[in-house]
């Protein structure tokens, strides 16, 4: 969870909401795989604080451990990340846009970032 800020906020979803989304998706499969592709990187100035913005598509797949069948288990569309610069390391912060009004198919938001 280093990768996630000590300040991580996610359409209200905070650090330990995202761990405990962790921890169920490792629980519920297994051969976790993933593709992120960056598309842009900016930095500004945000209150005095260097961010970096990366947008970025990408999926992650895994094996269902209850039926063995492989499942889109995330996705996202060109979403921008913010990631700050924490304890010497770059770590996300949260995500650029609103939250849909109705979660996908009952889920939390893209759980990644």
């Amino acid at each position: 969870m280093t990768l996630y800020s000590k300040r991580y906020n996610y359409h209200k979803l905070r650090k330990s909401v995202a761990r405990r989304l962790w921890e169920e998706i490792l629980e519920y499969h297994h051969k976790l795989h993933s593709t992120h592709l960056f598309t842009d990187i900016k930095t500004t100035q945000v209150d005095g604080e260097t961010r970096a913005e990366v947008k970025c598509t990408g999926a992650l797949w895994g094996v269902a451990s209850e039926t063995g069948e492989k499942v889109t288990v995330d996705s996202w569309f060109e979403e921008v990340h913010y990631l700050v610069k924490e304890d010497g390391a770059w770590r996300i912060i949260g995500n650029a846009g609103g939250a849909p009004e109705m979660p996908r198919f009952g889920h939390a938001p893209h759980p990644l970032f």
